[in-house]
């Protein structure tokens, strides 16, 4: 259990994390002092609800991270209501799209698209599952042909993700679908962490794959 919550919490902030650990060690001492007093069982308690604000407090700094994130690079969230074809994997539960526009800037144009985090989550013997995916959508302008061979190209050049990077390879940046849907245009998909080097990974792949 601690190596599980260790683990989520690094996930969101590796400072947090480690002093999450810090608590951890310190709440493991006190409960080792004999005689036990009132005072250790109470510092033991306000160890473990320590242990709670800290987790949280991670996740808090992570989304912000995100967030400015999506800023710094240009993303702003739109309204696009063709969210479903964009995912070719499916996805078992309750279900909330995140549209994002951008542009990437190679060496001749502009090329616009639209981003989209789904988040899927499902409970399953009391426990709540949540999943993510994010899908680059070009419309077509630039061609499709030309697009579908660049992102063709880009991935067998890309070599799969480490292991502790990728999660046992669960979110591995060579993992990725490339779709035609039926409303026309071109469409990458991953299964991403969410964190900012997850949507960073692949936003940097998009723009690399569009310069060649």
């Amino acid at each position: 259990m601690i190596v599980g919550f260790y683990y989520m919490t690094f996930r969101n902030s590796p400072k947090y994390a480690n002093i999450w650990l810090l608590i951890v060690v310190i709440c493991i001492g006190i409960s080792y002092i004999q005689p036990r007093e009132d005072f250790s069982l109470v510092a033991v308690g306000l160890g473990i609800v320590g242990l709670f604000v800290v987790a949280i407090q991670s996740r808090n700094v992570r989304e912000d991270a995100i967030q400015k994130w999506f800023s710094a690079n240009g993303f702003k969230r739109v309204t696009f209501s063709a969210v479903e074809p964009l995912f070719n994997t499916p996805a078992i539960g309750t279900i909330n799209y995140y549209p994002y526009i951008g542009e990437v800037i190679n060496h001749r144009e502009k090329i616009p698209f639209v981003m989209v985090i789904r988040y899927a989550s499902s409970n399953s013997n009391n426990t709540v599952s949540i999943i993510l995916d994010c899908s680059y959508y070009f419309n077509g302008k630039v061609g499709t042909d030309v697009l579908e061979q660049k992102f063709k190209t880009a991935r067998e050049n890309t070599p799969h993700t480490d292991l502790w990077k990728s999660h046992m390879r669960f979110f591995d940046l060579k993992d990725c679908e490339i779709l035609k849907p039926a409303m026309g245009g071109i469409v990458v998909s991953w299964r991403v962490p969410d964190t900012v080097e997850g949507y960073s990974d692949r936003y940097e792949w998009i723009k690399d794959a569009l310069q060649h």
